[in-house]
């Protein structure tokens, strides 16, 4: 949660234009859930959620990427 109210932009949180505040814990906890997650598998290099949809409600991730380390192709092998 800290780390979300440090952001420049998370008065936007609070709701904007008639807008419901985000529901910030469950937006910390997907973050850690999410973190938990890259941390607990070794094998993937890369890991993005992007965008992440933070509402009055919850979140969702609304698009996912996670590239394994045998995934990974080596500039040698293109060539």
């Amino acid at each position: 949660r800290d780390l979300l109210r440090s952001l420049r932009t998370s008065t936007l949180l609070d709701g904007v234009r008639g807008r419901p505040a985000v529901d910030i814990a469950a937006a910390a906890e997907q973050i850690a859930a999410i973190t938990a997650f890259a941390c607990a598998h070794p094998e993937i290099v890369d890991f993005e959620v992007n965008p992440l949809l933070a509402t009055a409600h919850g979140t969702v991730a609304l698009d996912a990427r996670a590239i394994a380390v045998g995934d990974v192709k080596d500039e040698d092998e293109e060539n």
